[in-house]
């Protein structure tokens, strides 16, 4: 079987995978076919000749996988189970493993995530245990925004106890929705602690190691109501337990959090994936600081549905290089066809075409105005915001591909679409707020365009369907006249990449057709900027991470099984729903993100069909209704 290891100490250039023996499971333990496997700071160590002169070593105590041979003794787990656990022999990167602690699964749990999980949990159920907590208990912890911070939180919460947690400002919100109360680290921490909880705390956990032991004794009322996992000089110094695992582990909390994630109190860390075959680069990118949540490696590919036949032997397969800002600059640099490449649609159809520049918060915004060879007053319209991931792409990019064009002439529509600013240029709300005021001044301007603005149906595909999703939030917030509905065209809705599609359509799991994961987590981090995962972004710029979807507009969503973008889409209608809302929902067997571009393949051919089935029932059910009521 295939295993990482070294055989000399060293940076991540020493790293290599090779043949190794395989393992087999002794008393109580169980084999598995390794699918994800966590890497930790002991790894780093192990590489780096800090922990054991012995080599070659093999690296990885977290592993996830399907169970293939089971010990003597070993009962509740059969062949072809998915568990997860530690490994106890440091070899979990490897094709095979054989784990001595481990735990079903949680069914809405992939196998990255799962491996994602073991030593932070442990670590963070070892703690509380020693410090007893339980219900009623007063928490203090120091570090609460990090993976072992963040897991403790959310069990010390769920056993009923009041948690004080220190974060960065910018890791406040994050600390605040798992139900603790954030504060401040740094100087005047007593302060700000008594602030909250004037007779100190019951006991305090140090995940962060940040020289606050003594503020930590103080606001405990004593070293031994006191826990680092951190500082272990500091422990020495000032009599505080630390604790490393030699009194015993706690692996019943790999039970424990499989209960807390099926019941959904349990926040699931951010994950990063590499193939096994990259762990260099993994620790590479971990020491240059650069890590956004766990690294995982990927261990044998994870099963993806299959690409529609026709569109493979239509579309030859082109991949899409790696995202660089070189790259972005590249692009955009590039001659744009601009309205040229819509000429052969607009003279087959007559629709007539102006632009208008309106006033925006990032400075003006031009809106490319497409209208019927013989408008009429009254008509309906359709506000399309283009795509291109939010950081690239044109106001005419797509309107011909999706037979937008011959929409306007077919059903006696009017089509805008907004040039809005392009990030990393503007960031966070500034695109939706762009976008937002293109559709204002639709509305306010309805007479003059001919258009009934109770008939307007916003629309976007790719990440301009996500920002016509926060548009639809905004506009709704702020009371604005209600969109007829929304198109939402293989929408970028969630920044944070952690979906069963995220996984398998990765460029790490061998995605290769269309924009993979690691294209979008680009595009994202020039939208938010880095850290957005474990930060609160506004839902407005972030569709999926809005608590309340009620009082939106009807919804069609659709998009590939074979994309990024897929479960994204399909948890959003669900919500949709889940608020009392309508939304109709295609996933299209095969198709990968941007499937129209084999127009006359059969799949494309019925997308097409099936959106504009929609929008001919829309406007036909609204012809002659009320206006939709604006939310106060």
């Amino acid at each position: 079987m295939k295993a990482a290891r070294f055989s000399r100490f060293g940076g991540p250039e020493v790293l290599e995978v090779v043949e190794v023996p395989e393992p087999h499971p002794g008393f109580g333990e169980v084999r598995i076919a390794v699918r994800a496997a966590g890497i930790g700071l002991s790894d780093m160590k192990k590489r780096q000749g800090l922990m054991d002169e012995t080599l070659p070593q093999t690296l990885g105590h977290e592993a996830a996988g399907i169970v293939d041979e089971l010990g003597d003794g070993v009962t509740g787990v059969a062949a072809g189970d998915r568990v997860f656990g530690f490994d106890a022999g440091g070899a979990a990167q490897a094709e095979v493993a054989v784990l001595s602690a481990y735990a079903p699964i949680p069914a809405s749990l992939d196998f990255a995530t799962a491996a994602a999980l073991p030593a932070a949990i442990e670590t963070a159920v070892r703690a509380l245990d020693h410090l007893g907590v339980r219900d009623g208990s007063t928490l203090l912890i120091n570090g609460a925004s990090g993976s072992v911070g963040s897991a403790a939180v959310q069990f010390a919460v769920a056993r009923g106890a009041r948690v004080i947690g220190t974060a960065s400002p910018a890791g406040h919100d994050f600390v605040r929705s798992m139900g603790a109360e954030p504060i401040a680290y740094g100087a005047g921490l007593l302060g700000r602690v008594r602030a909250l909880s004037p007779g100190g705390v019951d006991v305090a956990l140090d995940v962060a190691g940040s020289g606050v032991l003594p503020e930590l004794i103080d606001l405990a009322g004593g070293a031994e109501h006191v826990l680092t996992i951190a500082d272990f000089a500091g422990a020495q110094q000032h009599g505080v337990a630390f604790s490393r695992g030699e009194g015993g582990r706690a692996l019943h909390a790999l039970t424990q959090v499989g209960e807390l994630i099926e019941s959904g109190r349990f926040r699931l860390p951010p994950v990063r994936t590499y193939p096994l075959a990259e762990i260099a680069e993994a620790h590479r990118v971990s020491e240059q600081g650069r890590v956004r949540g766990k690294l995982v490696l990927l261990v044998g590919a994870i099963p993806r549905p299959p690409y529609d036949p026709e569109l493979l032997v239509m579309v030859p397969e082109q991949e899409i290089p790696p995202f660089t800002r070189e790259l972005l600059d590249a692009m955009r640099s590039a001659p744009a066809p601009g309205i040229a490449e819509l000429e052969s649609a607009l003279a087959r159809t007559g629709v007539r075409h102006e632009e208008r520049t309106v006033p925006g918060p990032s400075g003006g915004i031009t809106l490319s105005i497409f209208t019927p060879p013989v408008p009429r007053p009254g008509m309906p319209a359709m506000y399309s915001i283009h795509g291109g991931g939010m950081i690239a792409g044109d106001r005419f990019g797509g309107l011909d591909a999706f037979g937008f064009i011959d929409w306007v002439a077919e059903f006696g529509m009017v089509l805008i679409s907004p040039e809005y600013h392009l990030a990393p240029e503007v960031q966070g709300t500034a695109l939706t707020e762009d976008c937002h005021a293109g559709l204002a001044w639709t509305v306010e301007h309805a007479a003059e365009l001919g258009v009934d603005p109770a008939r307007i149906v916003l629309a976007g595909f790719s990440g301009g369907g996500g920002l016509a999703a926060g548009t639809a939030l905004l506009n709704r917030d702020r009371g604005g006249q209600a969109p007829l509905a929304q198109l939402l065209i293989c929408p970028q809705l969630d920044d944070r990449g952690q979906t069963v599609s995220a996984r398998q359509f990765s460029r790490a799991n061998g995605a290769r057709r269309g924009l993979t994961t690691e294209h979008i987590a680009f595009a994202w981090d020039m939208v938010l900027g880095e850290g957005h995962s474990d930060a609160s972004p506004d839902p407005t710029a972030v569709p999926a991470r809005a608590p309340d979807l009620s009082g939106l507009p009807q919804a069609y969503i659709d998009a590939g099984s074979a994309e990024v973008f897929r479960d994204e889409a399909v948890q959003y209608a669900t919500r949709l729903w889940a608020a009392g809302g309508q939304a109709e929902l295609h996933i299209w067997a095969g198709g990968w993100h941007g499937f129209e571009q084999a127009g006359t393949a059969e799949i494309s051919v019925a997308a097409q069909a099936a959106r504009k089935s929609w929008m001919r029932r829309v406007l036909s059910a609204q012809q002659g209704a009320g206006p939709p009521a604006a939310r106060s």
